[in-house]
């Protein structure tokens, strides 16, 4: 038997192969763990935008995840876009029904060119099923933005933010900090205390494709590893700069980040 922590990733494919479930297995690979998936959606999309989404049939989703979870010891999970309130209900019941744990949400509604990838009806769900099933929500400030309903232009205004998204449910916040500020701050909240993870911010005025799903992909990695989430954060913080860093234009609109800048 292979003593590779399996992961799992329920989330979108993005034909352009970027973020979603591609870049998700590319960060699960090179954190020497293996990497199954749920498919939630299929986006027709390259590095200037999306063009076309198809979700996948509720009934689909669940089969995936059954056998997945009856064959594999799912060690920790992500979800990344859930885009329908079909597919967030089937979600919310296999994650009880298989008893998943190590649980990080990445709340996606927005791709990076601004197109929807959570249909705007399925936002409240979202928050009352999954959020109390956390372990980790990892929301950008636009995200944030949306649940707790107030305006983020500075660490305090993250800190509250943060502590309002607490009161719905997961263990852990991670307001990311690659939108705001001079530097790239992460403020994470516990119920208890706050924690701030800082970088600097690289190609300020550039835009950059995935940085979220390799972010909350690495977190996972780690947790499967058994490291604690504190520390797990941290790591992906670290991981996903260097992504960042040796990140590549391979198309005519946004850059890639590079979760494989590892292999040498």
């Amino acid at each position: 038997m292979s003593n590779l922590p399996c992961v799992l990733t329920i989330a979108g494919s993005d034909s352009g192969g970027g973020a979603g479930i591609q870049a998700d297995l590319k960060t699960f690979a090179v954190h020497k763990t293996f990497g199954v998936s749920v498919i939630t959606a299929v986006t027709s999309q390259n590095t200037k935008g999306v063009k076309s989404i198809q979700g996948i049939k509720k009934e689909i989703v669940a089969d995936q995840i059954d056998m997945v979870c009856e064959d594999f010891d799912i060690k920790a999970f992500k979800t990344g876009m859930l885009y329908s309130m079909d597919i967030i209900d089937v979600v919310s019941m296999k994650i009880k029904e298989h008893r998943l744990k190590n649980f990080c949400l990445d709340p996606v509604i927005f791709a990076g060119s601004g197109d929807r990838l959570l249909l705007e009806e399925a936002v409240e769900l979202l928050i009352k099923s999954l959020f109390p099933e956390a372990l980790i929500v990892t929301p950008n400030r636009w995200e944030a933005e949306s649940f707790s309903k107030m305006k983020i232009n500075s660490i305090k205004d993250a800190e509250r933010s943060a502590k309002i998204i607490h009161e719905m449910g997961p263990k852990y916040v991670v307001i990311k900090g690659g939108h705001f500020g001079e530097k790239a701050i992460d403020v994470v909240y516990n119920g208890k205390d706050f924690a701030h993870f800082e970088t600097e911010r690289i190609g300020k005025n550039m835009k950059y494709h995935g940085a979220g799903c390799v972010f909350s992909a690495s977190i996972v990695a780690n947790l499967a590893k058994g490291i604690p989430p504190l520390k797990a954060i941290e790591r992906a913080k670290k991981f996903t700069e260097e992504a960042i860093r040796n990140s590549f234009k391979i198309g005519n609109g946004s850059i890639q980040v590079n979760p494989l800048w590892i292999i040498k």
